[in-house]
């Protein structure tokens, strides 16, 4: 054999060049997961901002990739989809209670809200908005008491079955709380950007964000100690309630 042709000997495999093989390897399920969530928060951001969809289009586009992403996803991994939202959805009697108190909650946040109208709406501008609002997207009366039933009870359980469901507790469940619960936080406060991008300055925009960001986590631990996505449905559906009807005031 011609020894200028004969390959080097490759270097002995250290611990250290031995971690990043492992360490890529032990984030691959994460990413199986999270990258695909991150790929959907991003079209649709693209749909609503760029492309100024109409908003029954946004409804559309959202249902299809909020809930059919996380189906095949889950599907490919083999997860037994029909079981897993069965103990989700479930209510057992001694819930039932809890359920209860969190309806009161609910309506105790609604008629705060609605207390606390004038300042709430003079403090973030939602006469601008709303104004905004009917002028972009010709929205009257009609389109906005249907939104009064879509945004509680479709768009609030879309949204929690992909941020809570898929990119919470499936990430959670494969051994991951960490990136569990900051990643499906982060994408949940980024998603709410297709919704008032412009709306506010800067400093009350981050403000909001970071508001969200811990909803998000709060919405997480809540999932994580109730294990019923009902509940948190409901109490999610019933703060946009109270968010709607404040608007309501000015509309």
């Amino acid at each position: 054999m011609n020894p200028w042709l004969a390959q080097p000997p490759s270097p002995p495999m250290t611990e250290k060049t031995q971690a990043w093989p492992k360490r890529l390897n032990a984030a691959i399920p994460v990413w199986r997961t999270m990258l695909p969530g991150v790929m959907a928060v991003l079209f649709f951001l693209v749909c609503a901002r760029v492309l100024m969809a109409p908003y029954a289009l946004k409804s559309v586009i959202k249902v299809i990739l909020f809930l059919g992403i996380p189906y095949f996803c889950l599907r490919n991994e083999q997860v037994d989809i029909r079981r897993k939202l069965k103990n989700l959805f479930r209510i057992k009697k001694r819930e039932r209670r809890l359920l209860l108190h969190i309806l009161l909650a609910g309506a105790g946040i609604i008629v705060t809200a609605h207390l606390l109208a004038t300042p709430l709406i003079t403090a973030f501008g939602i006469a601008g908005i709303m104004s905004e609002i009917k002028a972009r997207a010709h929205t009257d009366m009609r389109v906005f008491i249907s939104a009064l039933v879509h945004i509680p009870l479709i768009n609030a359980l879309v949204e929690e079955l992909f941020f809570r469901v898929f990119l919470f507790m499936h990430v959670y469940e494969q051994g991951y709380p960490r990136a569990a619960m900051v990643g499906s936080a982060i994408l949940f406060c980024c998603y709410h950007l297709a919704m008032f991008r412009n709306w506010f300055p800067w400093p009350v925009l981050i403000m909001i964000l970071g508001a969200l960001f811990l909803a998000g986590i709060l919405l997480n631990y809540m999932l994580l100690r109730w294990k019923r996505i009902v509940l948190i449905w409901a109490l999610h559906g019933l703060v946009n309630l109270a968010i709607l009807l404040l608007a309501w005031r000015v509309f």
